[in-house]
């Protein structure tokens, strides 16, 4: 984990990992109207966003645009976390404010074909955000949660953390 270049923002293993969940709460069709400042995703649905792909994934899914469904209370071996914080801890990279292009193109070799990518738009994010440089390892999901949940424990405590 964290051993390729970091992109950009100071990121790392953005994709190909675990899949990530992310705040948002699942709509398939939220992109076509959702706001372009500060979009926050659905307020309701039992089903939240997970991105990136995981290593058992098909490539098409190892790219951050890739975003699918999980119901919340729902456990896998390839599915862990990234934190966003707004106060500076150590391992963050900042996501200044500015304006982000979110989804994909309908012509993108790979593209899911069900569309839950689209369309292709700009946000603006008006605010700054921190956000770990690579996924909650074993190690740190132990320290506070008191025990680790991963499957795949013989990785080793740096590796991320997954059933979460």
């Amino acid at each position: 984990m964290g051993r390729k270049s970091p992109n950009p923002l100071g990121l790392r293993d953005m994709a190909g990992n675990v899949w990530e969940w992310v705040w948002d709460g699942y709509d398939a069709s939220y992109y076509a109207s959702s706001p372009s400042v500060d979009p926050l995703g659905p307020d309701s649905g039992s089903e939240r966003v997970i991105r990136g792909g995981a290593w058992n994934s098909w490539a098409l899914d190892c790219r951050a645009a890739s975003r699918q469904s999980s119901a919340a209370a729902f456990r896998r071996s390839n599915l862990g976390l990234r934190y966003a914080r707004t106060a500076p801890i150590q391992g963050m990279a900042l996501i200044p404010p500015g304006s982000f292009t979110m989804g994909s193109p309908d012509d993108e070799p790979g593209r899911n074909p069900d569309d839950r990518e689209g369309p292709l738009h700009t946000v603006d994010v008006t605010r700054g955000l921190l956000m770990k440089r690579s996924e909650v390892t074993q190690r740190e999901w132990e320290e506070v949660m008191g025990s680790n949940p991963a499957r795949h424990t013989r990785c080793g405590p740096d590796c991320p953390v997954e059933r979460v």
